[in-house]
């Protein structure tokens, strides 16, 4: 159950694909909102085509890009940390929150593992086993391995001995996003990881895998609006959509 010492309520956003500078424009949207003191928000979404995702700290250059399953995708760069994500068959979620807000903490990992806890739920719910990596503190992605499912926290959420859930934050002073990938079927094999599909012993899709969270996060006694897609201002998006577009900043590292 949720630890939350007040109620909570969450705008619930379900956005249809989208490509990568478009998916990390409408979360720097949603993050900008709730620093302008809009109600905290949860996106579920998609990827119009496989893509990857670099952390803010990684570097453009990286030799692993180099590898040719990876040189080949479009790239954009995230303004959470943490290693290189394969966006391909997943669902992916944003969350928004105020700095105040219950869930967030003095330390990362109270929302990280809030979330993942709520992902754990979720796939329970469809009949998969799943548990949190625990153990000693990861290199962070400015240091460890390229891919974020390479490098395992003590709040990423594992099965069968390999990571399927994993996050990542951007905190500033007056609120946090927090970006997480859960992998529904594994379709990169460059990108070592467990699977919702794998896990549960059959194939499992965006919308019901979206549906099994859903309830997770209601029945932690989070209340939820009903699932629209992201309303963002088309100026504001635009505006964000070009930066992440934009050459110098997917190689300012």
């Amino acid at each position: 159950m949720t630890d939350l010492t007040s109620p909570s309520r969450l705008r619930l956003f379900v956005d249809a694909p989208c490509d990568g500078p478009t998916n990390m424009a409408i979360d720097d949207c949603l993050l900008a909102a709730v620093v302008a003191r809009a109600a905290p928000a949860l996106r579920l979404y998609r990827w119009r085509e496989p893509t990857l995702s670099l952390g803010y700290f990684q570097s453009f250059a990286d030799p692993a890009r180099n590898r040719p399953e990876i040189a080949a995708l479009p790239v954009v760069r995230r303004v959470t940390g943490g290693g290189a994500i394969l966006h391909a068959d997943e669902l992916t979620y944003s969350m928004a929150l105020p700095i105040d807000h219950p869930l967030v903490g003095d330390q990362p990992s109270r929302l990280y593992t809030w979330m993942h806890g709520r992902i754990a739920e979720a796939t329970a719910s469809l009949g998969g086993a799943t548990a949190p990596k625990g153990g000693d503190r990861p290199l962070s992605g400015r240091g460890g391995p390229f891919l974020c499912f390479r490098c395992h926290a003590p709040f990423d959420l594992m099965a069968d001995g390999e990571k399927l859930a994993g996050s990542a934050q951007r905190r500033t002073r007056r609120g946090v996003l927090q970006h997480g990938s859960v992998i529904l079927s594994r379709t990169h094999p460059v990108q070592p990881s467990a699977s919702i599909s794998e896990t549960v012993g059959r194939i499992v899709g965006f919308d019901e895998f979206a549906e099994a969270l859903i309830a997770s996060v209601t029945a932690a006694g989070v209340s939820m609006d009903g699932a629209t897609p992201t309303p963002v201002d088309a100026g504001e998006l635009a505006t964000h959509r070009n930066r992440h577009a934009d050459d110098a900043w997917l190689r300012r590292r």
